[in-house]
């Protein structure tokens, strides 16, 4: 069986799943496709992180828990106002921390993302832990899953509306 570590930009695919399937990502279905995988070895969900901003607006306490009902460790990122007004609250680095501090427990480590800064995250794993293999998990929209990050994953779950809870289901 092969270990499979999922780290998960809640953030990239909050506004795809949203903008494009008028729905929000279903985590459940998600962690079902990605463990399943290309269906060509045995895997097993061996760790899964999601990583979320804080919205001080809104009380995430219910959708905390059910993250953590799936086996999801949530980290949460304040979300940070600029000067000029403009919010940001970005997890990459946080998201590859985790992976390079985790990545002895894994065979697999998929990246639930469409962010083109994470490929040299990528190569950087295929070189100096050629053992693990690197696979990423997004929607195919071209405006924002970065197609240098699909080539450089060992292996690309394109993401469609299986995994989105449609507004007639929300």
């Amino acid at each position: 069986l092969k270990r499979v570590g999922v780290f998960v930009d809640a953030q990239n695919l909050y506004y795809t799943a949203k903008e494009e399937f008028r729905g929000k990502l279903d985590y459940k279905a998600l962690l079902d496709r990605i463990v399943k995988g290309s269906g060509k070895e045995e895997r097993f969900l061996a760790g899964a992180y999601v990583y979320l901003v804080e919205n001080p607006e809104k009380d995430q306490t219910k959708f905390k828990n059910l993250l953590e009902s799936l086996g999801f460790q949530v980290k949460f990122r304040e979300l940070l106002e600029r000067p000029d007004g403009s919010k940001k609250g970005n997890w990459d680095l946080g998201l590859t921390i985790d992976i390079l501090q985790t990545i002895s427990r894994f065979d697999v480590v998929v990246i639930v993302s469409g962010d083109g800064d994470f490929v040299d995250l990528i190569k950087f794993l295929k070189r100096q832990h050629d053992e693990v293999k690197v696979e990423v998990a997004a929607f195919p929209s071209r405006q924002r899953t970065s197609q240098r990050l699909i080539k450089e994953a060992d292996y690309f779950h394109e993401l469609g509306d299986e995994v989105v809870i449609g507004e007639e289901r929300l």
